[in-house]
Formats: structure tokens, sequence, C-alpha cells
């Protein structure tokens, strides 16, 4: 019965369209061609005959949204497709040399040398004169830039504010929110954590750090009216001194701290 009286309806509506659409003809045969208004209306007449038609046949009318179109799954790979066909066409060896790999390198980062390429561009040497051509660029690029999602070496309760390297790189250091000191072996990948200290005066959070030229002491401030240094192969929260700077003003904080060259 709601088909019915559905379609029904649906029916009356076209109708009426229909006939306004024909009323809206005849007030404005005056003011356009003749020949388009009637190519136009029987376009639009056809399209409602057919929906017309289509509505008597079921008379049921199935409303769809984006969701639709957009909730379907992508299909499962049950198993690895070999690849051993496009290995071997000649734009997969294109793409592949243009984005800094060799014709037979497993790596982009095995067969050069950052340096050498530097001294052959400064020389002269190479495919144009020296400069870098595309393929060289992309070697560098994924060299020393990241080319994947990192993971996370260490998960903090709290927010960390700021982390410097050493001089060197050989050596990370990060403070967070929790007052503590962290200091990472960023010569391997891995970033092993292998010291941390508590540092003292934190009213809120340690707000900058910075490690010394050689290496041997690091400096931090807070927000208080000193600033903290400490040694680096001896962190222990005793070990921390205290460079007060004597302020004109009770409330005082140092935001950033660095070494001289």
């Amino acid at each position: 019965m709601g088909n019915i009286v559905l379609r029904s309806r649906a029916l009356a509506n076209m109708s009426d369209i229909e006939f306004e659409e024909d009323v809206d003809i005849q007030e404005d045969d005056l003011f356009e061609d003749p020949q388009e208004d009637a190519d136009e209306a029987l376009s639009e007449n056809h399209l409602v005959s057919i929906l017309r038609q289509l509505i008597s046949s079921s008379g049921e009318i199935q409303i769809l949204n984006n969701e639709h179109f957009y909730s379907m799954s992508l299909p499962v790979i049950k198993r690895r497709p070999n690849l051993d066909q496009l290995k071997k066409s000649a734009i997969y060896q294109s793409i592949k040399q243009a984005s800094g790999y060799g014709a037979d390198a497993g790596s982009p980062t095995t067969q050069f040398n950052v340096l050498g390429m530097l001294a052959q561009r400064q020389s002269g040497f190479g495919p144009k004169g020296g400069s870098f051509v595309q393929s060289d660029k992309c070697k560098i690029s994924n060299l020393f830039v990241p080319n994947r999602t990192e993971r996370s070496i260490v998960n903090c309760n709290s927010k960390v504010f700021c982390g410097r390297f050493s001089r060197d790189g050989s050596q990370f250091i990060s403070a967070s929110q929790d007052s503590r000191i962290r200091v990472f072996d960023a010569s391997n990948s891995q970033y092993p954590l292998i010291r941390q200290i508590e540092a003292k005066n934190v009213s809120w959070s340690i707000l900058d750090i910075d490690f010394s030229p050689d290496g041997e002491h690091f400096v931090y401030s807070t927000w208080a009216d000193a600033l903290f240094v400490s040694r680096m192969y001896n962190m222990a929260s005793d070990d921390i001194h205290c460079l007060f700077l004597r302020p004109e003003r009770q409330k005082f904080g140092v935001f950033t701290v660095a070494y001289s060259n």
C-alpha cells in the first residue's frame, strides 16, 4: 500500500512538473528561440517519461547517498603477486635509475659517496659538467631524508619541549615536562637510551637545552632565575650546578640557551 501511495504521489508530481514546464515554455516563446525550446522540452519530457516508466514497473524508489559508493572494502590479496616480468620492463628500469637506484644495486646508498660526488662536482666532472643530475639528487635524498613512517624511540608521559644533537651528531639529548633529561645514541639507527637524569628546580617544564662544543657538558633553562649546567658522562642530580642570573624582576624564565662555537 505504501508503494502504491508513493507511486501515485511521484506520478502526480511529475504531471505537475510537465504542466509547469509547458506553461513556462508558452510564456517565454516570445523571447527565446522556438527550435531550442522545443528540443529542450522534448529532452526533459523524454527523461520524465523514462522515470515514470521505471516507477510504474517497480513501484519503489530507492534513495542512495555517497555512503553506498565509498563503503566497499578493498580486495584481499591472498597471494603475493609475481613482479619478475615487471622488473624486466624498460619503464621499471627507467624509474629505478631516475629514483637513484642503480641497475643492479639493491639500495640507492650502497655504491656512492657524498664526499666523492661533491669533489667531482667541484672539479667539473660529471654528466652535466659537474652539476648533479636528477638521479644523483635522489640518491642524496634517499640517504638523508626519511622515506617511511618512523617509529617512536621512547614514550614519555608528558610533552617534550626541546631536543638537540651534539656537534658530531653522535648523541641526541631531549628534555620533557616530566623533569627528565634523556640522552640517546644517535650513531645507532635504533636511537637507544644510554642515560637519563632528573633535573632540578623545574617549576613547569624545561624550556631549552644545549650541548657544549666539546660534548662534555650540557646546559638547560627553566622558569627560574638561573641556568643549570651538568656533566654529560657523570649525570646525577647532585652534579647539577646553578648559574644565577640575578634578575631585577621576581617572575623570570629563560626561554632559550646556546653555547658559542
